[in-house]
């Protein structure tokens, strides 16, 4: 399961790529788990994202021509 993550640059402020991930502000969201191990590693602050819940809405009946004979 992929997990998203926001991650801090252990730079304040930092500017600029790192692997795939564009950091601005010292903040960037990844789900990449290689860029993740690498942040980790190399004193990142790393917080996993929980998902959004997903509303559930009822399902549309489906519309059709009425026959009435």
């Amino acid at each position: 399961m992929i997990t998203l993550a926001q991650v801090k640059a252990p730079v304040e402020g930092y500017e600029g790529v790192v692997g795939t991930a564009r950091f601005v502000d010292g903040q960037t969201v990844t789900d990449d788990p290689i860029l993740l191990a690498y942040f980790a590693r190399h004193g990142y602050t790393i917080t996993t994202l929980e998902p959004e819940p997903v509303e559930e809405k009822p399902a549309n009946k489906p519309v059709g021509k009425k026959t009435g004979k």
